[in-house]
């Protein structure tokens, strides 16, 4: 009996997919109430279309009310953007997540 040949070893990840959060993903509460959650979020390789700047959402009312106690989150720690601005509405809110996805990168 002539031995199995092995297949070949790659390192490419094109077709392994990304964990969206990690199974560990839990929220922490702290004495001031405020609720933080620690999840991962894959980042992909530019693709050379970043021209599209503007996005338009309809949000369910879970994702909105998620969004919203973010709002009221950041707004209370008085967070501002790296332009400044005082996170204090939903869209301030998007922009200063996509700025800690920015920075961690």
């Amino acid at each position: 009996m002539a031995p199995r040949k092995k297949k070949p070893t790659t390192t490419s990840t094109e077709n392994v997919p990304v964990p969206i959060a990690t199974p560990e993903a839990a929220a922490t509460v702290h004495d001031n109430g405020i609720q933080t959650v620690t999840i991962q979020i894959p980042v992909g390789i530019l693709d050379g279309n970043e021209q599209r700047r503007h996005i338009d959402i309809d949000l369910r009312p879970q994702k909105a009310s998620i969004l919203r106690r973010v709002a009221d989150a950041l707004d209370r720690q008085q967070v501002t953007l790296s332009n400044g601005q005082r996170v204090s509405n939903l869209n301030s809110t998007v922009r200063w997540l996509l700025e800690q996805i920015e920075n961690a990168v």
